[in-house]
This record gives C-alpha cells, sequence and structure tokens, in this order.
C-alpha cells in the first residue's frame, strides 16, 4: 500500500536537495543558501501547520535570510556588476564599428566566411552598444523579484530562468563569433582575456 503521507514528504525533500546541489555546482553558492532556508521554512510550516506558520518568527527569520541570499546572488551574478565586462562591452563595440567594413582576405581567405562576418558585425554592434543597458534594466528587475516575490514565488521564478528561460546571445559572444570568422581583426583575446569573472563558453561555428 502506498504512503501518500511519506511520498509527500519525501518527493519534495528530494526536489530540494537536488537543486540545492546543483546551484552549488554551476556556482550559485547564494542562491543554494536561500533554498536551503525556504527548505527548512517549508519543514517548520508542515510542522506547526499553516495557521500557526503564519505567527512563527521562525518561518519569517527563514524567509529573510533567503531573500537576503537572493539579493546577494542577483547583484553578484548580474553582468551589470562586473565592470570589466561593462567595459569590454564599450571596448569591442568601438572596435567592431570601426574595424568590421570587411574583413580583409588575409585575414580569411574563405569567402563565405567573409560574408558571414560582415552580416554579423551588424547584429553584433547593435549588441554591444546596448548590452551594458540591458544589463542594468534585467538587474534591476531581478532585483524587484527578490524583494518582493514570495519565496515559493521566487523559487518557482528561479527553476523556470534555470531550465525554461532562453538566455539572449550577449555581445561578448557574438564578437567571439565575429574573431572566429575574421581572425585578429578585433584584438578579441587582448580585450576579454581579464575581462569576465565567468568563464564564456566558446561557440562552435
Amino acid at each position: 500500500m502506498v504512503n501518500y503521507r511519506a511520498l509527500a514528504i519525501i518527493v519534495p525533500l528530494i526536489f530540494f536537495v537536488l537543486y540545492i546541489i546543483y546551484q552549488i555546482v554551476i556556482g550559485a553558492y547564494f542562491l543554494a543558501l536561500a533554498i536551503l532556508f525556504i527548505l527548512f521554512a517549508a519543514i517548520v510550516v508542515y510542522l506547526t501547520g499553516i495557521e500557526e506558520a503564519k505567527e512563527s518568527w521562525l518561518v519569517r527569520v527563514f524567509c529573510l535570510l533567503a531573500a537576503v541570499l537572493t539579493i546577494a546572488q542577483v547583484l553578484y551574478s548580474s553582468p551589470a556588476s562586473n565592470l570589466k565586462e561593462s567595459g569590454a562591452n564599450s571596448d569591442l563595440f568601438l572596435q567592431i564599428l570601426f574595424n568590421t567594413d570587411f574583413c580583409p582576405y588575409e585575414n580569411q581567405p574563405d569567402g563565405a566566411k567573409r560574408a558571414l562576418f560582415k552580416d554579423l558585425a551588424q547584429q553584433a554592434a547593435s549588441k554591444c552598444l546596448l548590452q551594458n543597458n540591458h544589463d542594468m534594466s534585467n538587474l534591476a528587475f531581478d532585483l524587484g523579484k527578490a524583494v518582493y516575490l514570495p519565496p515559493a514565488v521566487g523559487l518557482a521564478d528561479s527553476l523556470h530562468n534555470d531550465f525554461l528561460k532562453n538566455v539572449p546571445v550577449r555581445c561578448i559572444e557574438l564578437a567571439r563569433q565575429l574573431d572566429a570568422l575574421c581572425p585578429d581583426i578585433l584584438n578579441f583575446e587582448q580585450l576579454v582575456s581579464v575581462n569576465s569573472r565567468k568563464s564564456v563558453e566558446k561557440i562552435e561555428l
């Protein structure tokens, strides 16, 4: 006979533990701690009941700690807080604006790649020009969610961002593609070698 009461405890507990481990693996340590405190609050609610939990100072403390840690994660992980990456976006915009009218044959003998380079350069210039503004807007939006969303809703939003949300291509990623299409025209490696706190995945062309 299935013990549904036990399943109601074990399944969410396994989910929380696995999601905490996932956050640790990807380096989101503040968020992992925040989820842990949400788990503690959920345990208190389960043990005391919803009505008593509403007045529990322990639940309030756990929720407050979760909110503070979520804000810390937003600030730490946001590209807007990485001044070196912001500087790289501006430098890349200038490099793309002034150095990508065409790709010289000496840099890229393949005509198809030179044509692709020219088309991609326009998209990259627009992206790099607006990247820092987008990052600041996203930071303000994410901070608002961290402050005002209840813990359970915030957790659902985190799940959506991790597994369902499409991440838009960034300035540095487009510049990496341009550098692969037309080597040495952007001084790409020199610009970004020390300009990113987090590693940027290499895009295969």
